[in-house]
């Protein structure tokens, strides 16, 4: 158990209109939860009538096989992915940097989701669906956002592409949710980002069932040129995989080259190598750990920043 939520009132009734109100509000992002099936249970006419019992939900609840949260949220993904929105303060909004000309470019984005528990018109035990985007920035909160690519028939997309507009695009103090309009219609969306360099990695969004939406950015970025800058020492994980060795930790010297870790994935071994001398500053996967694609799997200080911070 995660959590309790326990409503009050005068008679039954208001008890439970309480509690079915406590648990839409409700926002939880992390594990998977049953806050959608609980709703839809507060709201069946034998619990509101009061003539459930121990084998209702056996008989009768059993609860459906839940859908993809619907292609629309998937596209706002895209771009809250793809765009640096600043907190309700500031005025300026920015797509990532690209290629500019005298009107508004498409950029491409490549998002990962988890699909593990929706039913899927495609593969049943489809674990990780991937869908590529095309958005546009129209205006300083004005997006538009093309799906381009459905190669497992997870949305409604058939031969058409799929647009959608979303205007007046801002944050809600704090960061933990966006306001948006899309078809004429104003939402909230509360949202959980994990950015690096201005750009989210790791996005969450609630659907209006209350499902979560969890999405890794696997949009192509551009590696250091030869002889230059060998990132930031976040070292990631290229794919879902599990961690079968590790092969350094916390205080280690390594060089340019050396395993790391040691990923396995589709029955294969992959090879986490250090991309620079440096030291292993900081571990955070175990063997026998199950991660993400784009996962923080070590972080290495580069060799030259180990001297720098280390000299009188």
């Amino acid at each position: 158990m995660l959590a309790k939520v326990i409503a009050y009132g005068p008679d039954r009734e208001t008890a439970r209109r309480r509690l079915a109100r406590a648990l839409e509000e409700t926002v939880f992002f992390g594990p998977n939860h049953n806050i959608p099936f609980l709703r839809a249970l507060l709201e069946a006419p034998a619990f509101i009538d009061g003539s459930a019992h121990t084998q209702t939900i056996d008989q009768t609840l059993r609860p459906e096989a839940r859908s993809l949260p619907e292609t629309q949220l998937q596209g706002l993904a895209a771009v809250l992915i793809s765009a640096t929105l600043p907190p309700p303060d500031q005025a300026q909004t920015d797509l990532r940097d690209g290629w500019t000309t005298g009107r508004p470019n498409p950029w491409p984005v490549r998002v990962a989701f988890d699909a593990t528990g929706y039913a899927t018109r495609g593969d049943d035990d489809l674990t990780e669906g991937r869908l590529d985007w095309q958005v546009t920035q129209l205006a300083r909160d004005h997006f538009q956002a093309t799906l381009k690519g459905d190669p497992n028939g997870l949305t409604e997309r058939e031969e058409e592409d799929l647009t959608f507009e979303f205007r007046a695009l801002q944050w809600e103090p704090e960061g933990q949710a966006v306001t948006v309009s899309c078809n004429g219609q104003r939402q909230r969306v509360p949202i959980h980002q994990e950015r690096h360099r201005g750009q989210a990695n790791r996005l969450w969004l609630k659907s209006p069932a209350g499902d979560q939406l969890r999405l890794v950015d696997l949009t192509y970025r551009i590696a250091p040129p030869e002889g230059g800058a060998e990132g930031d020492g976040r070292i990631l994980a290229p794919m879902s995989a599990k961690v079968i060795a590790v092969h350094c930790g916390p205080g280690d010297a390594v060089n340019k080259g050396d395993t790391l870790l040691i990923l396995e994935a589709m029955k294969l071994e992959h090879q986490i190598t250090a991309p620079c001398a440096g030291i292993v500053t900081e571990l955070f996967a175990a063997a026998g750990d199950q991660v993400s694609p784009k996962q923080q799997l070590a972080e290495l200080q580069r060799a030259a920043e180990a001297e720098l911070s280390t000299s009188p």
